[in-house]
């Protein structure tokens, strides 16, 4: 994922999801869809069939993974919930 300032239209960071969490070692991750419900950043990693959640609290560092296969996301029009397709 690329963190990028749009005021500025200036590339900020770039962030991974590869790497060990929860105890288990992703690779070759890539990043499908992305919605922001409340303060946490659900992302979908398409390559490795995983929801994660990054926080702005912990400088955009990806805290966990949801145990669940996922094809996409979406969260209800209140936010009070996160939908993930799986297959």
């Amino acid at each position: 994922m690329i963190k990028y300032d749009i005021e500025a239209q200036a590339r900020l960071d770039s962030i991974s999801l590869d790497g060990i969490v929860d105890g288990v070692d992703y690779e070759d991750s890539f990043t499908s869809d992305s919605i922001l419900h409340g303060n946490e950043l659900l992302i979908l990693d398409r390559a490795n069939f995983r929801p994660a959640g990054m926080t702005q609290k912990k400088n955009n560092h990806l805290l966990h993974t949801y145990r669940s296969s996922a094809f996409g996301l979406a969260v209800s029009p209140d936010g009070n919930m996160a939908f993930v397709a799986n297959p």
